[in-house]
């Protein structure tokens, strides 16, 4: 499961989830929308403030991530956070905050720290069964490129995609980038 640890994205179950693969992203959805960083269960998040969130994580915890682990991280909270309560792993917002209170949170940054959390406490005692990273890799989420991609069935990917592409012509792609004479 994508998690925070020392400063890099880490997959803390990569047995469970062992076929994360880069895939390339449709040409609708987020992409579109520069300011959206995340889709997922219902809800967005903006890029600012996936940015903000990534800020204060890091000064909280001297991690070193970027923007796109706190992306992948949150992307797969929702059966995560599932799958913790099902196992009696819990943590409050206030637990958090007081955990983790080298630095004012937001919301976006605490449950990304809860996600981050629940799955390292799960992976740690061995509580992730193959069923519950199935659902985790199952459900809905879509990434705007430039903080990687989701593969339903698969997952999050583990590193962004290259995000700007040039438009595609009607004669292909040109060598070396190029245009064709």
């Amino acid at each position: 499961m994508p998690s925070f640890h020392r400063g890099r994205f880490v997959v803390g179950a990569a047995v469970a989830i062992s076929t994360l693969a880069l895939a390339g992203c449709g040409a609708d959805g987020v992409m579109h929308r520069g300011s959206t960083a995340l889709q997922y269960d219902g809800r967005t998040v903006t890029s600012q403030q996936l940015q903000t969130a990534t800020d204060e994580i890091n000064k909280a915890t001297g991690y070193g991530i970027d923007p796109a682990n706190v992306a992948q991280v949150l992307s797969i909270g929702p059966e995560i956070i599932k799958v913790g309560e099902k196992n009696g792993v819990v943590f409050s917002d206030s637990y958090l905050r007081n955990k983790y209170k080298k630095s004012t949170l937001s919301d976006v940054a605490v449950e990304a720290l809860r996600v981050n959390d629940i799955s390292q406490t799960l992976s740690n005692a061995g509580n992730l069964t193959k069923a519950d990273t199935e659902k985790i890799a199952a459900q809905n989420a879509t990434l705007n490129p430039r903080y990687g991609s989701w593969v339903k069935g698969t997952g999050p990917t583990t590193a962004p995609e290259p995000w700007i592409s040039a438009s595609p012509t009607s004669t292909g792609a040109a060598p070396n980038g190029h245009p064709a004479e």
